[in-house]
């Protein structure tokens, strides 16, 4: 062990002697097996608390569910290379048992992975609509408050007093607007200047709707994307195991 230690260190060419490779080769089913069983839990730790029928959860899964599969595939891979010999002697009954059940957990995460496409529109869709929703509230909101000033701002009968109000609602530039104005004039220019705050109001609210739309529309297509790879690629695995046992008769049982 001290040698193989010091030739990896080194990268001697004795490194890569049969009885070194064989040493790593013992390694990979015990790390493939590690990513797998890993993989598997946090998978199914993912989706607690649960709250489905959340569209901003259920998209937050499928997301951190994407992240965590590729660990899958990587524990696949270290376990499949340890099935490889020089001597084609087959596989053992373990194995018979590990490759039958991958081909079924293949399978589903492939029809899994299909599935997650509609429900990821979907969601997005709610999102997007949600979002537009709360900001029509908001507008509704700060326009109905507007028009109580603009009211009240009708009953007022001091010019001071509507500049003063004007000076703590931000509409009077810094009090230069209402200036030598009478009552009247004062009046208008607070109309205006709420109009205006309306509207500057309106604008933001619409931006961050717009951005948080190219938010949600990004991480869709991302999520879709990798959700149409994840299930060919496990599609993929899936026949690939099932033609090896079928058309190959293969299985050393």
């Amino acid at each position: 062990m001290k040698n193989f230690l010091v030739d990896l260190l080194l990268g001697t060419k004795y490194f890569f002697v049969e009885g070194y490779i064989e040493i790593l080769n013992g390694l990979s089913p015990f790390i493939g097996y590690c990513l797998i069983f890993s993989t598997i839990v946090n998978s199914i730790l993912i989706l607690f608390p649960l709250q489905i029928g959340d569209p901003n959860w259920e998209l937050t899964v499928i997301s951190q569910f994407i992240a965590q599969i590729w660990g899958l595939l990587v524990g696949f891979g270290f376990v499949f290379i340890s099935f490889y010999s020089a001597e084609d002697i087959g596989v053992g009954s373990s194995q018979i048992a590990f490759l039958r059940t991958a081909r079924w957990l293949s399978l589903l995460m492939a029809v899994l992975f299909v599935l997650a496409v509609p429900l990821i529109l979907v969601d997005s869709h709610k999102l997007i609509q949600n979002n537009i929703e709360k900001s029509i509230q908001l507008q509704n909101r700060r326009f109905g408050e507007i028009t109580n000033i603009e009211k009240k701002v009708q009953t007022m009968t001091d010019v001071n007093q509507i500049k003063q109000l004007a000076q703590q609602l931000h509409v009077d530039n810094n009090g230069a607007t209402f200036y030598g104005l009478s009552l009247v004039d004062s009046r208008e220019r607070m109309r205006i200047g709420l109009d205006n705050s309306a509207k500057q109001y309106a604008d933001s609210l619409t931006a961050e709707v717009q951005e948080k739309t190219s938010v949600i529309t990004k991480k869709a297509v991302y999520n879709i994307t990798n959700c149409i790879i994840l299930a060919l690629v496990f599609l993929r695995i899936g026949s690939k195991i099932g033609s090896v046992g079928i058309s190959k008769g293969y299985y050393d049982s």
